[in-house]
This record gives C-alpha cells, sequence and structure tokens, in this order.
C-alpha cells in the first residue's frame, strides 16, 4: 500500500502532526489530532496511544477545556498503569491532581497529588515532586487548609532551590503571594509584588 494508507501509518501521520501543531502554536488542532491518533482502532503501540493521550490533554487544558483533559489523562493513566510505565504515570498523575482540583473531586486530587509525589521522589524526579508538592499545596489552599498549604509550598521552594528549577519559583512566588493575602499577613502586598516581578 502507498505510505499513509494503513491505519498504524495514518496514526504516526496524526501523532506527528499533533506535535507539529503544538510546536506552532495551533494548540486547539493539536489536540484533536493528538486525541484522534491516540484512539484504539488506529492501531498505535499502547505507549504511543498513552503519551499522545497525555498530551491531548494538555492541549485541551491550554484551551480551557477542563472536562476533555481529565477525560484524557484518565485514558492515559489507565494505559500507563497497564504497562507499569511508572514515570510517565508520575507526569500524568501530577496533572490529574490539578484537574481533579478543578472539577471539585478533592479526593481523588489528593490520591494522584500523593502518588505522584512520593514517586517522583523515589525515581529521582525532583522537578515533578516540586510540581507535585505545589499542586498539593494548591489543593490545601483550595480546601481552606492553609497551613497544609504553606507546608507542601515549602517542600516545593526547597526543591526548587536545591535543583535550580526556575519556573518552579516563578509559580511558587505566585502561590507564596495567594497563600499570604489568605492569611491576611502584613506582608502580603510585598510578596504580592515579588510574584510579578518574576512573573
Amino acid at each position: 500500500p502507498a505510505v499513509g494508507d494503513t491505519r498504524a501509518s495514518r496514526a504516526l501521520h496524526d501523532a506527528t502532526l499533533g506535535r507539529l501543531l503544538w510546536h506552532a502554536g495551533r494548540t486547539r488542532e493539536a489536540g484533536e489530532v493528538m486525541a484522534r491518533a491516540a484512539s484504539e482502532e488506529r492501531g498505535l503501540p499502547a505507549t504511543d496511544r498513552a503519551r499522545m493521550l497525555s498530551n491531548a490533554g494538555l492541549a485541551r487544558y491550554g484551551i480551557g477545556d477542563r472536562s476533555g483533559a481529565l477525560h484524557a489523562w484518565e485514558q492515559a493513566a489507565l494505559l500507563m498503569e497497564r504497562m507499569g510505565d511508572e514515570a510517565h504515570l508520575v507526569v500524568v498523575r501530577t496533572n490529574l491532581c490539578v484537574g481533579y482540583r478543578e472539577a471539585g473531586q478533592w479526593e481523588r486530587a489528593q490520591d494522584a497529588g500523593r502518588w505522584a509525589h512520593e514517586s517522583a521522589r523515589r525515581l529521582e524526579m525532583p522537578d515533578f515532586e516540586a510540581m507535585a508538592a505545589g499542586n498539593l499545596g494548591d489543593l490545601a489552599l483550595a480546601m481552606e487548609e492553609l497551613t497544609i498549604a504553606g507546608e507542601w509550598f515549602d517542600k516545593a521552594a526547597d526543591l526548587a532551590s536545591a535543583h535550580s528549577l526556575e519556573g518552579e519559583q516563578v509559580e511558587l512566588a505566585r502561590r507564596d503571594a495567594e497563600l499570604a493575602a489568605r492569611r491576611n499577613a502584613e506582608d502580603a502586598a510585598d510578596k504580592a509584588q515579588i510574584a510579578l516581578e518574576k512573573a
């Protein structure tokens, strides 16, 4: 058959196209193409399907389709669990913590975030250990557990500092400012200014 005629080759074409669209900033189209590539009937190996679904979730999240993102991440997590792909499962469960929190499913968010945090530490993935800690702090903040939020943010800050994770340091400045504002702390305005300068 000609190139692109088989299901698998069409799926590989879509997977490549999805990545190109993503890098071109065409997020909505990228998500649609990646989700299409990941559909079971397209014939991609489970590993590729799981990664496509994870990326499709990010794309959908980026355009504000929170329920679509959550669904894609849940599908990706199921595939990764079956394959025993712990490193990529850390990534997906880090995202699921955010997705479940925003959907008000706080127990699921906590389970996903704690698993991601503990597994990232065990697998020596400090960037995702820091992200998961920050996400768990956001969850605690949403639940009005300000002391617990501060503890998680401190853990994330220590990791971000120890491993020079600049992106996380910017995000933590924002979180620190939000926590200070929620506590009505005297330095809340100063922390807000620091967050703005780092953004």
